[in-house]
């Protein structure tokens, strides 16, 4: 049987890794989409909503909204795929009360970890850029 402590570090490890693979695989993707398509620094603004390559020209030119709406995204993917896998791993071994504490200090934890990777992300602005809305360089890429 699991206790309220062991079910929270089950909870927060896999919601940890369910972030940081969503958020890796957003990375990776985003990059390999910007290096097969350079037009997309010509474009001067870009809608969201019906445009699939909307986060690719985020990455390309305002890095810091792209790691708000990944994080955002990310946050959103590990709460529902960690809470499923979490379930499962946990199903024969917990009661539903140390699950559901397990889960909430899961998704606290997790949450603030996706703070802390937004606030202290390499992303942040460095001195030489002016203004926010800059292109990043390609030395920065």
């Amino acid at each position: 049987m699991f206790t309220s402590v062991g079910s929270s570090l089950l909870f927060s490890t896999i919601f940890s890794l369910c972030f940081f693979g969503a958020f890796g695989l957003e990375y990776a993707v985003d990059a390999f989409r910007l290096d097969m398509n350079p037009w997309v620094f010509d474009v001067k603004d870009m809608d969201f909503w019906f445009n699939p390559m909307f986060l690719t020209w985020l990455f390309g030119r305002d890095r810091r909204r792209w790691a708000k709406w990944t994080t955002a995204s990310s946050l959103i993917v590990a709460v529902i795929l960690g809470t499923t896998l979490a379930i499962l791993a946990s199903i024969e071994r917990a009661t539903r009360d140390v699950m559901l504490i397990g889960c909430v200090f899961g998704m606290t934890f997790t949450i603030l970890l996706g703070g802390v990777v937004l606030y202290y992300g390499y992303w942040k602005h460095t001195k030489t850029e002016t203004n926010e809305d800059s292109l990043i360089s390609s030395e920065k890429i």
